[in-house]
């Protein structure tokens, strides 16, 4: 009596078995909050800005799901300062290097909007000017997650000071200070009103110690 010989397995039945149970387990391990999304936008009044002033930056944060901590840190250009307004804004840090970190106690519900504010530095020679945040925030799976503000970065045209510009080329340099030298040695004649410093109608010591000075500052980004 001959035995039967075996049935061999039928692979592509295994094969799709295989893929049915990694999928459920995918499914089951991958809860709700993996779904969950966060984006900001920042914006700023369009035109361009003047040194010295003060500037407002409007945030809006959209998320879904549940956060159990919400915050935002704010890179600022070097000699830029935060402006307290006492309004509704949420709790605003200053850290060591001058930067921003904006904080909720308990994250407000979603869309989250607010306004800050800035002073443009006084002594700003630079165009243009970049702002870059980032939004710090932990759901309840724990972690914590990171999402750039958008744009990133966030450019800002700025009217620049140009106190102590001696040549007119729209910039402030060691240039200038040559020209103040000049003229206070006689070889050079200068006198122009955005850069009379004293408000004597000359160019003299005055003038050559405010654009260095101004150059130390601006030396220390």
């Amino acid at each position: 009596m001959k035995t039967p010989a075996s049935t061999p397995p039928n692979l592509g039945k295994i094969f799709f078995g295989m893929m049915f149970f990694l999928f459920v387990f995918a499914i089951s391990d991958n809860p709700a909050w993996a779904n969950d999304t966060l984006a900001a936008s920042h914006s700023l009044p369009s035109g361009t800005h003047a040194s010295g002033s003060e500037l407002t930056v409007t945030t809006r944060i959209e998320y879904t799901g549940t956060l159990i901590s919400l915050g935002m840190a704010v890179n600022l250009p070097y000699g830029w300062s935060y402006v307290p307004d006492g309004g509704d804004a949420p709790d605003v840090r200053i850290s060591d290097t001058g930067d921003l970190e904006i904080f909720w106690l308990a994250p407000p519900i979603s869309p989250v909007e607010f306004e800050y504010k800035m002073r443009i530095s006084g002594l700003e020679s630079n165009l243009s000017r970049q702002i870059s945040a980032r939004v710090l925030y932990i759901r309840s799976s724990g972690g914590e997650l990171v999402a750039a503000a958008q744009p990133d970065p966030l450019h800002v045209s700025i009217s620049p000071d140009l106190t102590g510009d001696m040549d007119g080329d729209g910039s402030v340099s060691l240039a200038d200070v040559i020209i103040v030298l000049k003229t206070l040695t006689g070889t050079e004649t200068v006198v122009k009103s955005e850069s009379d410093i004293s408000g004597d109608n000359q160019t003299g010591n005055e003038e050559a110690v405010y654009i260095l000075k101004r150059l130390a500052m601006e030396g220390g980004e």
